[in-house]
C-alpha cells in the first residue's frame, strides 16, 4: 500500500481528469477505504501555494456521488523547476540516499534516475526552468 504523501501526489491530479466521480471511485481507484479517500481529500482542501484567501486548492465534496475540483492551484501540473531548484532537489536525494534507515532507498533511487533524465528544459533568458511531472517518479513500494 503507498504511503499518504505518494497518494496526495496522484490524487489531484486525478481528481482533475476525472472531475465528478464518487469517493467509492475514488477509493477503489487506488485501492484504499472510503474513509482513508475522504481523509486525504480532505487534506488537499487545506493545500495550495499560498495559505492566505484564495490560495488553496478547492474541491466541492460534500455530497460523496460527486466530487469536483473547481480550482486546482496548478498543482495538477508539472513543477517548473529553474536548474538550481533541480539540482538542490537532486542533491538532497543523494544525501537522503546515505540514511537507509529513515528513508526508503529504493524510492529516493526512483526519484533520482527520472530526475537525471529530465528532457524538458526550456530556455527563459537568463533563467532556464525544468519540468518535471512528480505523479509520475513517485512509485509504491
Amino acid at each position: 500500500m503507498a504511503n499518504d504523501l505518494e497518494l496526495l501526489i496522484k490524487l489531484l491530479p486525478w481528481l482533475v481528469a476525472n472531475n465528478g466521480v464518487s469517493l467509492s471511485q475514488v477509493a477503489n481507484h487506488f485501492e484504499i477505504s472510503d474513509k482513508h479517500a475522504l481523509e486525504l481529500i480532505s487534506q488537499l482542501v487545506v493545500t495550495g501555494p499560498s495559505q492566505a484567501g484564495g490560495g488553496l486548492v478547492d474541491i466541492d465534496f460534500e455530497d460523496a456521488d460527486s466530487i469536483f475540483v473547481s480550482d486546482a492551484k496548478a498543482l495538477d501540473r508539472p513543477v517548473k523547476l529553474t536548474e538550481f531548484e533541480a539540482s538542490s532537489l537532486l542533491g538532497g536525494l543523494h544525501y537522503l540516499e546515505q540514511f537507509p534507515n529513515l528513508v526508503n532507498s529504493e524510492t529516493v533511487a526512483g526519484l533520482i534516475i527520472p530526475g537525471t533524465k529530465w528532457s524538458g528544459v526550456m530556455n527563459y533568458g537568463h533563467m532556464r526552468s525544468i519540468s518535471m511531472p512528480m505523479a509520475g517518479m513517485v512509485s509504491y513500494t
